[in-house]
């Protein structure tokens, strides 16, 4: 069974657990402490003694991982989605609008299980769904943290599903802001397979825009915004190289056949 945490969101028993267990041993290591600062002012023998490292790198330890409710609460949720238990992630985030966990580090992972969920959807009404469900928490969690690499990074990535859904022209137009904040998102996290894995698929589908698109490009936004297959095959590779995956693989593949045209 669930657990309210004291702003109101709902912890699991075993993250409560270790709460408790963290915020005593925080306790009783602060008495350590102030018993080892009393003998460091009781000279033994004419000598001033220092106190142990050991016991003076658990308190500093101690006190600065001492987690929030917030903190551990979205913990539970990463822990649910590195299991990949998507379901009970969303319905564990949409529980917690509202609270004081509410904010933009909660939005953007609700863009990210919206996200999750539109790849294992079996109908394209399923799919569009979660991906305007993602993008809308999405630009409310750059709203709230523009300055944010992850804010910035969902964002960017929903506004490139939901291409899929809308106009050429709005396509477009979006493409513009995709690669805005996949950038911002890159030189936040410059270590985020997900980001370079983006940044590779954006260059792939611009570079293969038809004659058509690019006609209209042309005539409503004057100098559509560029890339090309090296581009794509660049940031594939960097993605591959941080964590390799099935996705990256195959953009460097689709990539390198373009090229050799």
């Amino acid at each position: 069974m669930s657990l309210l945490g004291a702003s109101g969101f709902v912890l699991e028993p075993h993250v409560r657990r270790r709460a408790v267990e963290t915020r005593i041993i925080g306790t009783v290591v602060r008495k350590v402490r102030g018993f080892v600062g009393r003998r460091r002012k009781e000279p033994i023998s004419g000598l001033d003694i220092d106190p142990p490292a050991e016991v003076v790198h658990e308190v500093a330890f101690e006190e600065e991982d001492s987690p929030t409710d917030a903190e551990l609460f979205f913990q539970q949720a990463d822990e649910l989605h590195d299991a990949q238990n998507y379901d009970e992630l969303l319905a564990t985030l949409q529980k917690a609008v509202g609270s004081d966990a509410d904010g933009a580090d909660l939005r953007w992972r609700l863009a990210r299980v919206y996200c999750d969920l539109s790849d294992l959807t079996t109908t394209d009404t399923e799919r569009k769904s979660c991906v305007e469900a993602g993008l809308a928490a999405a630009e409310e969690a750059v709203a709230l943290a523009p300055d944010s690499g992850y804010t910035q990074k969902w964002y960017g990535i929903m506004l490139g599903l939901v291409g899929d859904y809308v106009s050429t022209k709005k396509k477009i137009g979006n493409s513009y802001k995709i690669k805005d904040a996949l950038d911002v998102a890159s030189d936040k996290l410059p270590g985020d397979a997900t980001v370079k894995l983006a940044l590779g698929q954006w260059s792939y589908k611009l570079s293969n825009l038809g004659y058509l698109e690019r006609t209209i490009a042309s005539a409503i936004f004057g100098t559509p915004p560029r890339s090309n297959f090296g581009d794509a095959l660049h940031y594939a590779e960097q993605a591959y190289a941080i964590r390799p995956t099935d996705k990256a693989k195959k953009l460097i593949d689709d990539a390198k056949a373009k090229l050799r045209r």
